[in-house]
């Protein structure tokens, strides 16, 4: 029997799956409902409040009824509860009844359990996110361990992959989805990836366009009618909003209808320059970011081979004449919405042959066995150390010990000391934070736990600090007073545990 590899691109608007065939290559796997994605939306209804309807049809009410959710891949890995009919769903719990509809098809569909999955994130996606995506894809039944990948890398991957004249040299990755902006630098030869530099906006997004559109025609919609655009009242939702942003990308002008139980049938129309006008301030938002992933890769616009770009938002003609603009270089855009799920899966199976080389077939080791890939740590981390300055002041420094950037798996020992006779206890903090900085308000705590010391710690005694983040981009890490030997491991303040339901077995589909 094959193996099934699957890569997963679970994104903040649809949800893609793809996996290698027999032959070695990367292919879409069409949902329940032979479409190439799914919205990754869900809708618990009143009656059935334990039993989501997952895709088009939730995507259709979300934000209109009650228990009918998207955009919560923007809430990963942190404490935000949505409410359904007298229940409880975390963010992380959302994505786990996502993941396993999308197993239990996959496994119907090939009459066979899933071998390796690889589960893309956003480049710029906090430690906490990240876990709380593993946390999902085991809590859903995929086999562990879980990997997950960036992105845009994933992108690149594809592309290596495809194109017809082998990379080779720095090339820019322009990932524009549904929630997030990823803007990736990296050095490839043939299929070997190695990522120099990604900066992103985590709210920024598709789903922010759709949101300016709205005000659009909120706006015309009073000029016709003297009265406020209410989803009560009219069928425009955001649903409605996103068909309208669709057919600007292809046409100058988008003339429909709106339905409203007060005015009756009101036609309106809005055109590609004004749209364009609304969001100019996103795409300069977009430039800036773009801008800066170069500038910390240490790359000039001159340097840059190629320009890809990935999501679905990259389809947009001001995105890509803004990115043609600043670097000199057409985009290539192909495949955007499904570029990032078929390098995963590519991915998946470099994984699984170094675990499994005999899970491989030779047309599958045979396509795969060049790929090599590099990420980098998606943020900063450090810990919080008491530095005296002169003339005595003691003030609390957010010391880095990783830096953004660096390659990955990253893992630095570095050592502290005891301040004075007789301390009981010592404060374990690590830090976030997407820029270099030693002011404490300005990063994000990943832990803040104490660690008691011996009963006869002296001022000078040795504390050792490890920390690495993983090839998953994970944050894991220990204190160590080597004194006393003692080890006191580091856990997350947000916990990635799926929270309410704590069991989706109660919650198929």
């Amino acid at each position: 029997m094959a193996t099934l590899i699957i890569g997963i691109d679970l994104g903040t608007t649809t949800t893609v799956v793809s996996r290698l065939n027999e032959a070695g290559r990367p292919e879409i796997v069409t949902n329940w409902e032979n479409q190439p994605y799914t919205h990754s939306a869900l809708h618990f209804t009143k009656d059935s409040p334990k039993q989501p309807i997952i895709g088009s049809t939730a995507r259709e009410v979300a934000g209109v009824e009650e228990g009918a959710f998207k955009e919560y891949k923007r809430d990963m890995g942190t404490e935000r509860v949505y409410h359904a009919h007298g229940e409880e769903y975390t963010p992380t719990a959302l994505s786990a009844l996502m993941l396993r509809k999308q197993r239990e098809h996959i496994e119907n569909t090939f009459g066979q359990k899933v071998d390796m999955v690889v589960i893309t994130t956003p480049a710029n996606f906090p430690s906490e996110a990240r876990a709380a995506t593993v946390a999902a894809a085991v809590s859903a039944g995929f086999p562990e361990p879980i990997t997950t990948m960036d992105e845009p890398t994933a992108a690149a991957l594809y592309y290596a992959d495809s194109e017809p004249v082998p990379l080779n040299g720095y090339y820019l990755i322009y990932d524009f989805g549904g929630g997030t902006l990823d803007v990736t630098v990296l050095q490839a030869k043939g299929k070997d990836i190695q990522v120099k530099y990604s900066m992103g906006v985590a709210q920024l997004g598709g789903k922010d366009f759709d949101e300016r559109l709205r005000g659009l025609v909120a706006g015309k919609f009073k000029e016709k009618t003297g009265s406020v655009l209410d989803v009560t009242d009219t069928t425009f939702n955001d649903f409605e909003a996103e068909k309208v942003k669709h057919r600007l990308t292809d046409s100058e002008k988008a003339d429909f209808k709106v339905r409203s139980m007060q005015h009756g049938l009101i036609s309106l129309s809005v055109s590609r320059a004004e749209f364009e006008e609304e969001v100019s301030a996103l795409i300069t938002q977009a430039e800036f970011c773009l801008e800066g992933a170069l500038d910390k890769a240490g790359i000039k616009f001159a340097d840059l081979k190629g320009v890809y770009m990935a999501g679905g938002t990259s389809k947009i003609p001001c995105v890509q004449k803004s990115v043609e603009r600043l670097t000199s270089i057409k985009p290539k855009v192909r495949n955007p919405e499904q570029s990032i799920s078929l390098g995963s899966a590519l991915y998946a199976a470099v994984r699984l042959g170094t675990r499994r080389p005999a899970a491989l077939s030779s047309a599958q080791r045979e396509n795969v066995d060049e790929i090599t890939v590099k990420d980098v740590a998606p943020y900063y981390i450090g810990t919080l150390t008491a530095n005296t300055k002169r003339g005595g002041e003691v003030v609390i420094c957010n010391s880095i010990l990783i830096p953004k950037g660096e390659s990955l798996p990253a893992k630095v020992t570095k050592r502290y000391y005891v301040r004075k006779d007789g301390t009981k206890t010592l404060n374990v903090d690590v830090t976030s934070s997407y820029h270099e900085t030693e002011e404490r308000d300005e990063v994000t705590m990943l832990a803040d736990t104490e660690m008691e010391l011996g009963p006869d710690a002296k001022q000078g005694d040795p504390i050792e600090v490890t920390f690495v983040v993983n090839e998953n981009g994970q944050f894991e890490g220990e204190f160590k007073d080597v004194k006393t030997g003692k080890v006191e491991v580091i856990k997350l303040l947000l916990s990635p545990d799926i929270g309410t339901p704590p069991d989706i077995d109660d919650f198929l589909v």
